[in-house]
């Protein structure tokens, strides 16, 4: 092998610098393209086709969908590929001569010089037409040596594969398909050596192939070189980190000289990328049996998808097993060799104080130097997870923790931080796992509780959840922690009452209380201003429903009455969080900040109105209000219920939504807004490509679609119950969901049982998850003829959104906040016939709106129009609105201060 290749490798984690979306299309397209200059048609085209399901009109994919088609059909099937590629990228030499020489292909040779001279008047030459002609020739001659070149290996003729192959490349020399193809004919012949110097040529011509990484692995390994074998399967695995075949041979090279330790760290690995993977699997499974843990092995068996038969090699593993742990001697573990490195003592010291610090982005470079140089060290992958996370690199992140668990699988802490991503990724059966599995180790362990009461909230099994976090609330009475989940919860809990979700929120407000001499009662602030001073507390000023509502009102606030301050508290920035930037007179960050020193910062800045935008949400900053930092408080916007912290002054709401006798819930007094209590731009501020509503999708059909965008844990059993009978009441009609947990298999699954109890069938569901782009999202909106609102717990943005795509949604009246949002939303738009009363009149009204089709089909042409003039589009009144009232409670706030004065 030559000294100039580049083998060493970089992490199997892409680096701390987040790609962004186009940066992740370009590396998508640049597999694709590996695999089609290797001859693997196959692969190169389910990865042009994975593109195209985000960016459709991606021209690079269609002209590689283009070469694929021209390869294995001769150009008839290329041509429209080529001409969409065309449509987007006219500067493109590569999309223009694909279409000429489809067309020579094709015998339409006229056509063919006419696009060299469009071309030209683009500005593009492609030479002359006889050159294209000769090109299209030896392309025929190389396309026709490849497909027997493969025929050759399916019959294991290799000696004739290495001849033809070695005579192709004296005609296209270094051709990529052409020495893969070679090499694995050496490799199967056992002629290793020669194998190896055509994988370097191979891996210096195609550096980001992992497959050429990988083939390179296996040459290394077997001569016996298992370092430099290593170290190319991780930088094969740095290119695709979820490549089983990958995992596993790095576990079968280090087996092969005895670091058996070290093997099962990978094997452990494979079988958490892919849970189901029977090989996987068993091949850890045996190496559990070489050391001796005899219950992890059959535990690891038994795990997996309840739903899959057991291969016959479980069962024998199984019996072996068996005998095994029958022995009157029990098996000892094989001594471990030493590692093959290990970090510096200096690295570890600094790792561990940075961490100690939550300075991440630096515990995160720092780390991920370490794993690149020991790629079996766990408190590195453990640190590199948490700020891959930090930073909202998710897949990174959860690829690093896997390793940290696979490492050290009794760290209750990864295991937590593991099930946590596997949460927020919708892998909620890996995060169950992991979370019961911290738990057996640390009976005690709160984090593992917590995390454990929001997955089975998640898969619908609310009564465990609310277990687990009033365990935690026996175990530590004084846990802030949990609350927020606590009472989102009970919220969405059609047995919780008002009374009981105030009382809760009571005793959190108490929790956070600090001593008087802690709290601010003199204020820094200009009594009589001329502009109002108001800060804005949030952990979502990003791509979030929060953002979408909030943005809107800054932009029509008025300079000349307001200075807005936005107070940060969440690590991750992107787009929305620098156009919200732009609005803020100051702008701070209150990540990695005590309660104490953010109060202060709040104090200094003078305001006057200090404003949640959270409650009990994630990265709220609650306990900085009970510090009083400004002398009027308020909650808006990211909650609807109280916060139960008695420093904040008001609810700002609508008389829609919460009525005045409803004050007895609410530690804050309500303030009403006299129109919308909420806005939004249209979602099409958002997007590149505008989109249409399309006609109504049961003229098509000749069936009606109801449909649900609210995440599945506001589909309460009786919500299920109240749509089924819809479903039978429509004859023929199917319910489409769309939710993320529905990414999960296991939540599919769910989802199908609990409808099927109430005698739906399968094919009356259409279950989809969030896995798309921004566009494709609303775009679902035009498969859907009426929305169904969820309750108690309604839908407040996915119903705005669904009229905004031309779709009606049925809501139904509730008793509190949460679920009065629909009612709002349907009052506000001007569609009052789309409120039920009740869940005989919610199936009635459903009944009877889905019987005139031509009705829905003009409620469908002229509701984006009519939702656009309504007050939850009007952004100018609802800004004048929210003025009026911040400047009411400041005014009132100076009334009270007289009055107290004089007494």
């Amino acid at each position: 092998m030559s000294q100039d290749a580049k083998v060493l490798p970089d992490s199997p984690v892409p680096p701390l610098k987040l790609k962004d979306r186009s940066a992740l299309l370009a590396m998508s397209l640049i597999q694709a393209q590996c695999y089609r200059e290797l001859g693997d048609f196959v692969a190169a085209e389910a990865a042009y086709r994975d593109v195209l399901t985000v960016d459709a009109s991606n021209a690079k994919a269609n002209q590689g969908l283009g070469c694929i088609a021209f390869a294995q059909s001769g150009g008839a099937e290329a041509l429209t590929y080529f001409l969409k590629a065309l449509e987007q990228d006219t500067a493109s030499p590569e999309n223009w001569r694909g279409y000429a020489q489809a067309f020579i292909a094709q015998g339409m040779h006229e056509g063919a010089r006419e696009i060299l001279q469009t071309a030209a008047t683009f500005g593009v030459e492609l030479g002359g037409y006889e050159q294209l002609c000769e090109s299209v020739r030896l392309q025929a001659v190389y396309y026709d040596c490849l497909s027997t070149i493969q025929r050759l290996s399916e019959a294991l003729d290799f000696d004739k594969v290495i001849q033809l192959s070695s005579e192709s490349l004296r005609l296209f020399s270094d051709d990529p398909a052409l020495l893969r193809s070679l090499a694995v004919a050496y490799m199967h012949k056992e002629q290793t050596t020669d194998a190896l110097a055509l994988l370097d040529r191979l891996c210096q011509r195609l550096p980001n192939s992992k497959e050429c990484w990988s083939l390179l692995g296996m040459a290394l390994q077997h001569l016996g070189r298992h370092e430099d074998a290593y170290r190319s399967y991780l930088r094969a695995l740095d290119i695709d980190p979820y490549d089983v075949f990958i995992l596993t041979n790095l576990g079968k090279n280090l087996l092969e000289i005895d670091f058996i330790d070290d093997a099962a760290v990978w094997f452990r690995l494979a079988s958490l990328v892919d849970q189901n993977s029977w090989p996987a699997r068993l091949d850890y499974a045996r190496i559990l049996i070489r050391l001796g843990d005899f219950a992890e092995a059959k535990e690891v068996i038994d795990s997996g998808d309840v739903n899959q038969a057991f291969p016959q090699d479980a069962l024998d593993l199984i019996d072996e097993i068996s005998g095994l742990e029958a022995e009157t001697e029990p098996r000892q573990k094989p001594l471990r060799p030493a590692p093959l490195s290990t970090p510096s003592v200096e690295d570890t010291a600094n790792l561990m104080i940075l961490y100690g610090q939550e300075r991440h982005r630096d515990m995160g470079v720092l780390a991920k130097k370490i794993c690149e140089a020991c790629p079996l060290h766990p408190f590195a992958w453990k640190v590199l997870g948490l700020a891959l996370r930090v930073e909202g690199y998710l897949e990174q992140a959860l690829t690093a923790t896997r390793l940290a668990v696979a490492t050290a699988p009794d760290d209750t802490e990864a295991l937590c931080h593991l099930g946590g991503l596997a949460n927020q990724l919708n892998k909620l059966p890996e995060a169950e796992k992991c979370a019961r599995r911290a738990l057996s180790l640390d009976q005690k362990s709160i984090p593992a509780r917590i995390l454990l009461g929001l997955v089975m909230i998640k898969l619908q099994r609310r009564e465990e959840g609310e277990k687990y976090y009033r365990e935690v609330l026996e175990i530590d009475p004084g846990n802030i922690n949990v609350m927020p989940y606590f009472q989102f919860a009970m919220n969405a809990d059609q047995n919780t009452s008002q009374e009981e979700i105030l009382s809760e929120a009571k005793k959190f407000g108490q929790l956070i209380q600090v001593r008087k001499e802690e709290m601010y009662n003199l204020w820094r602030c200009n009594n009589y201003p001329k502009k109002l001073r108001v800060g804005f507390v949030s952990g979502d000023f990003r791509t979030h429903p929060v953002a979408r509502s909030l943005e809107p009102l800054l932009a029509y606030l008025s300079k000349d009455k307001f200075e807005t301050f936005a107070y940060s508290n969440h690590h991750s920035e992107d787009d929305v969080t620098e156009r919200l930037k732009k609005h803020f007179f100051g702008w701070r960050s209150l990540v990695g900040k005590g309660d104490a020193v953010a109060a202060r910062m709040v104090h200094d800045d003078k305001l006057h109105i200090l404003i949640d935008l959270s409650g009990f949400t994630a990265f709220n900053r609650l306990p900085l209000f009970a510090r009083k930092p400004a002398p009027v408080q308020v909650t808006w916007l990211g909650y609807f219920s109280t916060t139960g912290v008695p420093q904040i002054d008001y609810f700002i709401s609508n008389k829609i939504q919460l009525f005045p006798q409803d004050a007895r819930y609410f530690v804050e007094k309500l303030w009403f807004l006299p129109g919308a209590p909420v806005v939004i731009y249209p979602p099409d501020i958002e997007i590149s490509t505008p989109i249409d509503v399309g006609d109504l999708p049961a003229l098509e059909n000749e069936f009606l679609t109801f449909g649900s965008f609210n995440r599945l844990m506001k589909i309460n059993d009786n919500v299920v119950k109240v749509w089924s009978t819809i479903l039978h009441e429509v004859p023929g009609s199917v319910l489409l969901l769309n939710a993320g947990e529905l990414e999960s298999e296991t939540e599919r699954n769910t989802t199908y049982a609990r409808f099927f109890n109430q005698g739906i069938s399968a094919d009356r569901l259409i279950l989809m998850d969030w896995r798309r782009s921004r566009e494709e999202h609303l775009s679902l909106y035009n498969k859907v003829d009426i929305a169904l609102d969820s309750f108690p717990y309604c839908g407040s943005t996915t119903s705005m959104e669904a009229m905004w795509m031309g779709v009606p949604v049925l809501s139904m009246k509730g008793d509190s906040f949460v679920s009065r949002i629909g009612e709002t939303t349907n009052t506000l738009a001007g569609m009052r016939e789309w409120i039920a009363v009740n869940s005989d009149d919610y199936v009635e009204k459903a009944k009877y709106l889905a019987q005139d089709i031509k009705r829905l089909a003009s409620i469908r042409k002229g509701l984006r129009e009519k939702v656009l003039s309504s007050p939850m589009f009007d952004a100018p009144r609802f800004a004048k609105d929210f003025e009026a009232a911040l400047w009411g409670m400041w005014n009132k706030y100076i009334l009270d201060s007289r009055k107290n004065k004089k007494n």
